[in-house]
């Protein structure tokens, strides 16, 4: 087969180019946006041209959002491009690394979320994911995702528990463009056995399945273990989604959470691992598409954007960097966006090459804390030299301080 990745890319570039936001951004933020291109490859459905998990699809109104927030941050602002918003702590799995903290009794109401999902389209959001817990067990999933309008980016986060084809076509009329499915293994029993329920395994891959069908960008996630990278296994893992439909893959680190007892730990050389298959699937277009966070949240990419242009809004309404950075800079459901934002751009200076959650001494693992424990945590954080595709962003936003 002809390698057709690079003309993939430089029609992406010229779709992007039909922006007119993408021509009032200063030369060097169109630089480092093409040179991002170099580490992704652009897969094409109904919504648009996905490129990576950070930017809405290119073809719809949220990427000319994205590019007004980038034009933002070129000035000294921050934006908080992508928020994942938690809008149930109901889920039918137990998890072995569930990344949700909390256990409300009660689902916010939809009005709350809808008011939070305003101040965040005010604040600049051109992507808003709903995790939980289990999203789909909401009976009016259908009217958040329209609640977010067309402007925005919608993103499901799902172990496929509830997910059916008729629900999946509902949302994606709603406005709903993208699906995460947690998949960990190819082999029922090993996913079924970390989710700690039987059946596990075929609701995630009907849920693949169903939003496939329904023209919605659908990913598989997986928690990468050291048995996933044993020889032979991850090449029969992607076999699996790609049979079930699946547009690409995700591939994320183990990181300690609530009660997962000690956290596997990578070595160097199987984060190396990840990378290659990353790189080899960017250029390879005959391979099912690899995203390893890995080399996104990595120096050469847009390293860890916990707090900077990202953040994570819990069932209780705290707002944190990031779903396993429990560290609390406010309430979104008892005052403006803006001043929890505010705190952040003070306490969190830059995006880091490293996890917020392993970096920062003291960080809490499966309990989170208020406001005045996170001054203290952050203090005297400091995530070090940014990332390279980023460092546009760290020179104005320190000038402008």
């Amino acid at each position: 087969m002809r390698n057709q990745a690079p003309w993939d890319k430089l029609r992406v570039v010229a779709a992007a180019l039909r922006y007119r936001q993408t021509w009032r951004l200063p030369l060097r933020v169109q630089r480092e946006m093409t040179n991002a291109l170099s580490l992704v490859r652009p897969v094409r459905t109904s919504a648009g041209i996905f490129t990576h998990p950070y930017a809405p699809p290119i073809g719809g109104k949220a990427y000319g959002r994205y590019l007004c927030g980038l034009a933002r941050m070129a000035r000294g602002e921050r934006v908080p491009l992508v928020a994942h918003l938690s809008v149930t702590d109901r889920c039918p799995c137990d998890c072995l690394r569930c990344s949700n903290l909390g256990r409300a009794e009660q689902d916010p109401s939809l009005a709350q979320l809808i008011r939070v999902v305003q101040s965040l389209r005010a604040a600049g959001t051109a992507r808003i994911a709903l995790t939980g817990g289990e999203p789909a067990l909401r009976q009016d999933l259908t009217q958040l995702i329209e609640a977010c309008g067309p402007e925005l980016s919608v993103q499901l986060f799902t172990s496929g528990q509830g997910v059916e084809p008729g629900k999946a076509r509902a949302w994606r009329d709603s406005g709903l463009d993208a699906a995460f499915v947690s998949l960990d293994h190819y082999r029922a029993e090993e996913h079924d056995a970390g989710r700690r329920r039987a059946g596990a395994f075929q609701s995630a891959v009907r849920a693949i399945q169903a939003f496939a069908e329904a023209g919605v960008h659908t990913t598989a996630q997986a928690v990468v273990g050291k048995a996933l990278l044993a020889e032979g296994e991850m090449d029969k893992y992607l076999r699996l989604c790609r049979a079930v439909g699946a547009h690409e893959v995700m591939l994320l680190e183990p990181v300690a959470v609530r009660g997962a007892g000690s956290c596997e730990v990578l070595t160097e050389q199987d984060r190396r691992r990840l990378v290659a298959l990353h790189r080899s699937s960017a250029s390879d277009p005959s391979m099912l598409k690899v995203m390893s966070m890995t080399l996104l949240e990595g120096a050469e990419f847009l390293g860890c954007q916990a707090g900077v242009t990202f953040l994570y809004v819990s069932t209780q309404g705290e707002v944190f960097p990031c779903d396993f950075a429990p560290m609390s800079f406010g309430n979104a459901f008892a005052e403006p966006i803006e001043q929890v934002l505010g705190r952040m751009a003070r306490l969190i200076p830059r995006a880091s090459c490293r996890c917020m959650a392993t970096s920062v001494p003291g960080s809490p693992c499966g309990q989170a804390v208020g406001w005045e424990a996170t001054q203290r945590l952050l203090e005297s954080y400091e995530p070090g030299e940014g990332p390279s595709l980023m460092r546009w962003c760290e020179r104005q936003v320190a000038h402008g301080r």
